[in-house]
């Protein structure tokens, strides 16, 4: 289905819990707030889940049982993911550097076969995405990728990354944590908690192509997801940001945790 994102960001039941975004809320309006510089700033994209301090309205497409309750988005059912198709032109990736952070849960069962995946990039061709993949994968297995189509030699095949010092599902289970990925020069870094635990040294997808914006899956399709929440997977996610520009500061082997609630860059 979708909805209006009427000019602010989603609190405690503006979605109910069969996923639909309650458009009539009481006092939306006084909530409303302009984002100056939403278009042209380096911040194309902005959600702070626990706060209304949004501004640009946006269509969303709810599917599954997504909905916020306690200031989180919560995708801890199967097929729960939201998308934005009308970002795209916000997000045009060509050879830019960028920067993404997204503060996320997963729950305590998301071993296994799963493959819980916090967000993605997607033109209907090519794809970046920061997922976790599932057991089989060897000394990789349950560990944090990044997914970049168009590369190839990754770890996990193609345009798989990841790294044995990555962040497994148990790692990530049960609380909060931090994830920043900046591409940099052409270098992909990907941090958890702050901490630098792979890289990549590939551009990935650079075609100019406009992006629809998937929280909480791969959407392949309209209402066709993969690599997303099936049950056993991504618990809650409170905050996500995407920033494209130079001068973004996500490079070395550390950086300071991004603060919530997110802000404009």
């Amino acid at each position: 289905m979708t909805n209006d994102w009427i000019g602010y960001e989603p609190v405690t039941s503006e979605f109910t819990a069969s996923g639909v975004f309650n458009v009539s809320y009481a006092a939306n309006q006084a909530r409303q707030r302009l984002w100056p510089g939403l278009y042209g700033a380096k911040t194309r994209a902005l959600f702070n889940f626990a706060d209304t301090s949004d501004a640009k309205g946006h269509a969303v497409s709810v599917y599954g049982n997504s909905y916020v309750s306690g200031g989180k988005l919560q995708l801890d059912g199967s097929g729960d993911y939201i998308a934005f198709s009308n970002y795209e032109n916000d997000l045009i990736v060509n050879n830019e550097d960028l920067a993404i952070d997204v503060l996320a849960k997963l729950n305590g069962a998301s071993a296994g076969t799963s493959y819980p995946c916090l967000f993605a990039l997607y033109d209907g061709s090519t794809l970046i995405a920061i997922r976790y993949v599932d057991g089989g994968w060897g000394s990789y297995a349950n560990r944090l990728s990044l997914q970049l189509d168009g590369t190839t030699g990754g770890q996990l095949g193609g345009a798989g990354w990841s790294s044995t010092s990555a962040p497994t599902k148990t790692d990530a289970s049960n609380t909060d944590h931090w994830y920043s990925i900046s591409r940099v020069s052409g270098v992909w870094n990907v941090y958890f908690d702050g901490a630098l635990k792979f890289q990549c040294n590939q551009m990935g997808p650079s075609n100019n192509s406009p992006r629809k914006l998937i929280i909480g899956s791969i959407e392949l399709a309209a209402g066709v997801h993969n690599w997303g929440v099936n049950g056993s997977g991504l618990a809650t996610i409170s905050a996500l940001r995407v920033c494209i520009g130079t001068n973004l500061g996500y490079t070395g082997s550390s950086i300071s945790l991004p603060s919530d609630p997110l802000t404009e860059i």
